[in-house]
């Protein structure tokens, strides 16, 4: 019997993991290269949004001899291959700007590289205009206590707010932007850029306080999920204010008030990876699996929230998402 442990997180709903789909998919890639619960493997889920519960769990988990870690996130594959000394680790995750790349170096991970498709490119990003076609500015938080949020940029969105005390978001243009090349695609689609990285709740509520919502949408990613209600501070405050929020790699993200949400396929890096897995416990070496890239998008949008919004969607807008759901 093979023993799997299973680290996931970006859950933003209440849903068990084994009523995630992504989750779902990996088991059903294992069963597909023959490995099956109950069967010839068992699996232990490691479920928080929390990287030291997650740390903390794993290290507990690993005093009993395990085949696999499968690891949802980038942020989970660096504990994963941390803690996991030789044993494989098979993961799926982003790497924006080649941010927590080094993780693929280790000979013990394999698995699928997701390209953020909907940031991809600008001709990608300037749907944008189609969806909220009167935005002019685009705000995206940052979580420090991530991979997502470099060192030099937790350092330089210091140093900028001792440079302009009160100011809590980093325009386009300054010197102390973290992400570049997000600046540059809301500048080439013509949108206004607004960047801020906070350090826990108290700091992410202070800075929602001093958005101008006129004309203005926001835009996290999952390093939000690691901080303790965030993710419903962000959606609330959206909601309370008015403003279009538009997760960024996370369909779950319409079901808690985003209006709308873009995201690689889950439900492919799931099944892949769980192939991936299966023949890595048949004998393969992760090494010789390595890894694959993911260039497949699912996108998910809130028609009540859009409503609220005042927002028309035309059909042509629409058939751009695999997923409309309907009720708040």
């Amino acid at each position: 019997m093979k023993r799997v442990l299973i680290l996931n997180s970006y859950t933003l709903t209440s849903k068990a993991p084994q009523d995630q789909v992504r989750v779902r998919c990996f088991l059903e890639g294992l069963a597909e290269g023959g490995f099956r619960i109950g069967h010839n493997v068992e699996v232990e889920f490691i479920d928080s949004n929390d990287l030291e519960t997650l740390e903390s769990q794993l290290a507990r988990a690993l005093e009993k001899p395990a085949d696999l870690i499968h690891a949802v996130g980038t942020p989970n594959a660096i504990i994963a291959a941390k803690l996991g000394g030789s044993i494989p680790v098979v993961y799926y995750g982003a790497h924006p700007d080649g941010v927590g790349e080094s993780v693929r170096d280790k000979e013990s991970v394999s698995g699928m590289v997701l390209t953020l498709p909907f940031t991809a490119s600008y001709k990608h990003f300037r749907f944008v205009r189609k969806l909220f076609t009167d935005v002019e500015r685009i705000y995206v938080p940052f979580y420090e206590n991530t991979v997502f949020c470099h060192p030099e940029m937790r350092a330089r969105h210091r140093r900028f707010r001792t440079a302009e005390p009160g100011v809590m978001w980093v325009s386009d243009g300054s010197e102390f932007l973290g992400y570049r090349s997000l600046a540059g695609l809301c500048y080439v689609i013509g949108l206004q850029y607004r960047e801020f990285v906070y350090r826990d709740l108290d700091d992410l509520r202070a800075g929602l306080a001093s958005i101008d919502p006129r004309r203005a949408m926001m835009m996290p990613y999952n390093d939000s999920v690691y901080c303790a209600d965030a993710p419903t501070t962000l959606t609330t405050f959206a909601i309370e204010r008015g403003i279009p929020l538009l997760w960024n790699n996370n369909p779950e993200a319409t079901q808690i008030g985003a209006a709308a949400a873009v995201a690689g396929c889950f439900r492919e890096a799931g099944l892949t990876t769980g192939k991936m897995a299966a023949a890595i416990l048949e004998g393969s070496k992760p090494n010789g699996v390595g890894f694959v890239v993911s260039q497949k998008s699912f996108a998910s949008i809130n028609m009540a929230r859009m409503r609220e919004l005042g927002l028309q969607i035309s059909p042509s807008v629409l058939s751009y998402f695999d997923e409309v759901l309907h009720g708040n």
